[in-house]
C-alpha cells in the first residue's frame, strides 16, 4: 500500500504507481515485500514515516532510481 492510500489522499495516480514498481524491483532482489516483518498497522506506519529500504546489494544505478 503506497503513502499516498494510507493517508487516504483520495487521488489515484502516477505516484502510486512508481511506488508500487520500486516495492516489486526490492521483492524480486530481495524475495520478499518491504516491511514484510511487521504487523500490519506497523508496515503502514514506517511507509509513511521511514526512508523505503534499499537492498545493499543493488547496483548504484538501481539505487539511484529507487530514490
Amino acid at each position: 500500500m503506497s503513502p499516498e492510500a494510507i493517508n487516504q489522499d483520495g487521488k489515484a495516480n502516477s505516484e502510486r504507481d512508481i511506488w508500487a514498481l520500486g516495492c516489486t524491483i526490492i521483492e524480486l532482489l530481495e524475495g520478499k515485500p518491504p516491511h514484510y516483518d511487521k504487523n500490519q498497522f506497523t508496515a503502514m506506519h514506517a511507509i509513511v514515516s521511514e526512508e523505503m529500504p534499499i537492498p545493499p546489494n543493488a547496483s548504484p544505478q538501481l539505487k539511484s532510481f529507487l530514490n
